[in-house]
């Protein structure tokens, strides 16, 4: 028993299923040796019973039972949803048992021999650290599980449209606001998605294909509807090493319209302001004119009363 790692798991207990009370004992007493929490049952019924009590607990299960299999066991806590980590202990010669009980899941499985009260610490260690690494990864999946789901439920309810697409250029989300614009997503890639059959490849598709994943922002108009987007795009580094794109379509074209209309009016006002300095400095001019034709006038008018 030299070598053995105690798991850090106080809550779990080693449930001891063997009807020969005296190996039962004996494997109990090696076990709490090692640091291990049991309890020992001498048949398929109590062992069901505890396993349906207890959420803690490692089954170290005998195949053969005075009134029912390991198998069984195993079938009848599944058809109550509970699901239970096992050791299947099975005689010499059945090699095609264990088998069969590793396809339902048994972490491992032992063959009744002499040395079977030193393996068991060591095999026990081993699946608890598994059990432990498991369920903190079941808990970052169900973390990131979470997560995506709040991120979706933000980009669902988004007014502006949001698609993302994978390196393969294949559409892999849109949001309604998007798929209101352009319809159902499902299999297309983003230029199919997108664009007209003559258009060609969007400018950041092409940007993705030479490996350039930058952020990026442009103003398209799309031939589909015949709208205009204020479009940004930006890489997502995948868990896998690979690269997402992530794109936000922002209808400008209402504003691009208003915007149009003021630029015009604009334009308008300044010809007009123009068009009236010009016709001030015309009539500016044409009142100098008026006034040296009168000065002229009287003069002449002087020279002939002289």
């Amino acid at each position: 028993m030299n070598g053995i790692q105690k798991v850090p798991n106080g809550d779990m207990t080693i449930l001891v299923v063997e009807d020969d009370s005296g190996l039962n004992q004996l494997i109990q007493k090696t076990l709490q040796q090692a640091g291990f929490s049991t309890k020992g049952v001498s048949n398929g019924r109590e062992a069901i019973e505890v396993a349906l009590r207890n959420r803690e607990i490692i089954m170290l299960l005998d195949y053969e039972l005075p009134d029912t299999t390991g198998k069984e066991v195993i079938e009848h806590l599944r058809k109550h949803n509970r699901v239970v980590p096992f050791i299947i202990v099975t005689g010499h010669g059945d090699e095609k048992i264990a088998v069969e009980m590793m396809k339902m899941g048994a972490r491992d499985y032992i063959v009744k021999s002499t040395g079977l009260r030193e393996i068991l610490p060591h095999i026990l260690s081993r699946i608890m650290c598994d059990l432990e690494r498991e369920k903190k990864l079941n808990l970052t999946e169900s973390t990131l599980q979470l997560e995506r789901h709040r991120m979706i439920n933000i980009l669902d309810t988004m007014a502006d449209g949001v698609y993302i697409e994978n390196e393969r250029h294949e559409i892999e989300y849109a949001n309604p606001s998007l798929q209101l614009a352009f319809g159902n997503f499902s299999r297309k890639k983003c230029s199919d998605y997108f664009l007209e059959d003559n258009e060609s490849l969007c400018s950041w598709c092409e940007k993705n294909d030479h490996g350039e994943y930058e952020t990026s922002r442009l103003e398209w108009h799309s031939a589909r509807n015949e709208k205009t987007y204020d479009l940004l795009t930006t890489p997502l580094s995948n868990p896998d090493g690979s690269f997402s794109v992530m794109g936000i379509f922002r209808d400008i074209t209402d504003f691009k319209t208003a915007r149009a209309e003021i630029d015009s009016r604009v334009k308008e006002l300044e010809e007009f302001y123009e068009m009236a300095v010009e016709r001030e400095l015309k009539v500016k001019e044409l009142k100098k004119e008026v006034d040296r034709l009168r000065e002229e006038i009287n003069n002449l008018k002087n020279k002939a009363q002289i």
